[in-house]
């Protein structure tokens, strides 16, 4: 692969992105795979380091680094299952220490080495595209067959003219309340899917979403101004005849479209990137109310950023007051920190892939992160480690400070975890810091109850407050033909014992003899790991969005209070 060193100017971050109802354009296929989902598997391995003493990164070593390797494709002939490939694109990872631009070949391969166990952005440039960016969480496992695709600048006109956008690529003046002066739009386009119960684990397009079901929020406001969202014909070409996202089935039977798409704007001077949130609450044409997201990524100035939506069960969080909102309170460390630092395939920001002694290596920057809550917080706890958590100014604290996005483009750590302040995962730490970084609650909260909260996530409807897993486990099996040996319905006590006491099915090797860890690492539990987004287990749905997800938090706090039965 040939190395491209000054193809794709350097990017700060911050400073750092044809038809009517009557005439739909013909669809040549179907659409092969989504762009946004990436497989990650593997338990990253620790990494040595030095000690921290404030010095910048200066990256991680080649063998801490995985390959990412696929095709850069032409967006608009992509979703009209036309592949064509785009050779000669200068790819670039952001966001990351010691990574040299490449270039896709004439077939549109491509392949770069990049640090493991973190997030970063994908940006490509070539003549006739727009700049394009793509965010991908990374583990310590290759990924392979990642289609990067381009956004061609006919295709973006095309979608402004239809719906008669005709200040795009322009300057324009800015609009109230949150900009001054003189704009110009970024484009952010993407799928709405579904957590893959309905095709097998494969997220499916959803259609019938419609626009009062989106909200986006930049730099953390409701208020910023934005165009959209506008919505598609299923194979990609934009139609202002409808109101909501559109699909349809391909000839394999499998749906394709849940396509919408902003213009967000963007101050001509300044920072050049903004952070975008896109929540959905939505029936999509069913019964029940579903929700999608929240899925963030960074917008540029001038470019388009592919950002798919993917069901979490998460209901979007309210509207934050006209001012930037306080920090989170009464964060619990072992609940709702801890388990961002587990490895990204167990859901958590991929710290431990790094910052751990496990199986006896050295921990980076001498930063163990490993072993359960309390020997994490050992390891930063303000009184022995004040740079690590620095109570008196907290945004100062290494903690949050080094895994940051960097605005100048300088990344002070191999790879980035926060994609900025208004990151959520950012904003539970910061909040943990600024109460005094204590490791329990004076009062701790009252003890989860599973016949109360645990059961009913497991066994009861989506609509009354479950997971899903009834569809599964419990609707039309019994205890001999669950899925797994697992269902999830009987009594109380019967369920109990499937968690506890019940060999599992473990087809991917992990060694859990329970379906709960009863080893003092609840992030290992099956019960867990299985439904995760991002974990490698098999499973046909992924039910929980990551470690944030409320669902799982109470999971995770009722195993690691020791799993108590509570059923009268």
């Amino acid at each position: 692969m040939r190395r491209v060193k000054a193809i794709l100017p350097v990017l700060a971050v911050g400073a750092l992105a044809a038809c009517t109802g009557q005439n739909q354009a013909e669809d040549a296929g179907n659409v092969q795979g989504d762009a946004g989902i990436v497989e990650d598997g593997g338990t990253p391995p620790p990494d040595a380091g030095q000690v921290d003493a404030g010095a910048p990164d200066t990256g991680a070593p080649d063998d801490d680094k995985i390959s990412i390797s696929g095709y850069a494709l032409r967006l608009d002939s992509y979703l009209a299952d036309q592949r064509v490939a785009v050779g000669e694109a200068s790819i670039r990872a952001l966001g990351v220490v010691d990574v040299d631009p490449v270039a896709s070949e004439t077939d549109g391969t491509y392949t770069m080495r990049v640090p493991e166990n973190g997030t970063l952005i994908l940006a490509a440039a070539k003549a006739g595209y727009l700049q394009t960016y793509e965010q991908l969480s990374v583990a310590a496992t290759d990924i392979t067959n990642k289609n990067f695709l381009l956004a061609y600048e006919a295709h973006v006109q095309r979608i402004a003219d239809r719906f008669a956008l005709d200040t795009w690529g322009t300057t324009f003046p800015c609009h109230a309340p949150r900009n001054t002066g003189n704009c110009r739009y970024a484009v952010v386009m993407g799928r709405v899917v579904d957590d893959g119960s309905y095709d097998n684990g494969t997220p499916t397009p959803m259609g019938d979403v419609a626009a009062a079901d989106i909200t986006i929020r930049v730099g953390g406001y409701d208020d910023w101004y934005t165009k959209g969202p506008y919505f598609f014909f299923f194979n990609g070409q934009p139609n202002p005849n409808v109101t909501s996202t559109q699909r349809e089935r391909g000839a394999d039977g499998k749906y394709k479209g849940g396509l919408y798409a902003y213009f967000v704007e963007m101050p001509q001077d300044g920072e050049a990137s903004r952070q975008v949130e896109i929540s959905v609450s939505s029936y999509a044409g069913g019964a029940t109310r579903r929700y999608f997201g929240p899925a963030t990524a960074l917008a540029f100035r001038d470019g388009f950023t592919w950002l798919s939506v993917a069901e979490s069960g998460t209901p979007p969080p309210p509207p934050p007051p006209p001012v930037d909102p306080p920090p989170p309170t009464g964060v619990d460390f072992a609940t709702q920190v801890y388990p961002l630092f587990l490895p990204v395939d167990q859901g958590g920001l991929g710290c431990q892939g790094c910052h751990s002694s496990y199986n006896g290596q050295v921990p980076s920057g001498g930063l163990d992160l490993y072993g359960g809550p309390g020997a994490a917080y050992q390891a930063l706890d303000p009184t022995r480690y004040p740079q690590r958590v620095n109570l008196t100014n907290p945004k100062a604290s290494y903690l949050l400070k080094r895994p940051l996005y960097e605005a100048d483009g300088n990344q002070d750590h191999p790879i980035f975890a926060f994609l900025s302040e208004q990151d959520p995962a950012y904003r539970y730490v910061y909040g943990w810091i600024a109460e005094g970084a204590i490791y329990e609650g004076e009062v701790p909260p009252p003890p989860v109850s599973f016949y109360n909260e645990i059961r009913p996530i497991l066994y009861a409807d989506p609509a009354a407050g479950g997971a899903g897993c009834r569809g599964c486990h419990v609707d039309g099996v019994n205890a001999n033909n669950a899925p797994g040996g697992a269902y999830f319905g009987g009594t109380a006590a019967e369920l109990y014992y499937v968690l506890t006491g019940q060999t599992p099915t473990d087809n991917y090797g992990t060694g859990e003899p329970y379906r709960i860890n009863k080893q003092g690492y609840p992030a290992q539990s099956l019960l867990l790991t299985n439904p995760l987004v991002g974990a490698p287990e098999p499973h046909p749905a992924k039910l929980f969005n990551g470690t944030q997800d409320p669902r799982y938090l109470l999971i995770y706090r009722w195993i690691s209070e020791g799993y108590v039965n509570d059923a009268p």
